[in-house]
This record gives structure tokens, sequence and C-alpha cells, in this order.
């Protein structure tokens, strides 16, 4: 379920409107299951590919992501 847009800080109210109504909880267990799937399909040679030289791999930067989304759901309770 949506939390109230009035409730959600301004910034993040364009992320909220573009989520579906599975609850936050589930969702984001899905798209660790998914990211996981994403890692496990990858080759080493894969996941250390980078662009450029001194670029993020494409592995460090899936795993920053998804560190990312781990904060953000951890400290935002109130999107429970």
């Amino acid at each position: 379920m949506k939390p109230e847009l009035n409730t959600v800080p301004e910034f993040y109210r364009g992320y909220v409107e573009c989520t579906n109504q599975t609850p936050l909880m589930e969702q984001f267990n899905q798209s660790t299951h998914q990211l996981s799937l994403i890692m496990d399909g990858l080759n080493e040679e894969t996941a250390d590919y980078s662009y450029l030289e001194g670029k993020m791999v494409i592995k460090r930067t899936i795993l920053t992501y998804h560190r990312c989304r781990t904060c953000f759901f951890i400290s935002r309770p109130v999107y429970l």
C-alpha cells in the first residue's frame, strides 16, 4: 500500500508515485531477490567489467545501488 503523499517528503513523492500497490517490504524483498539472480548470472569477467580504467565495475555498481536502497529503507520506517 502506498503511503499518503502528504506524509512523504516532497523530494521522494515522484518515486512513491511510480510504485504500485504492492507493500513496500514485499517490493524490497522482490528487488533483492531479482538483484541476487542478476549477480548469480554474471561471470567474473562480466562482473569486473568497467568501460574505462578507474571507473566502477558492474559488480560494485550493483552492490552500491543495493546498499543505497537498503539504507533508504532502513532510515525511512515511516513508509512501512
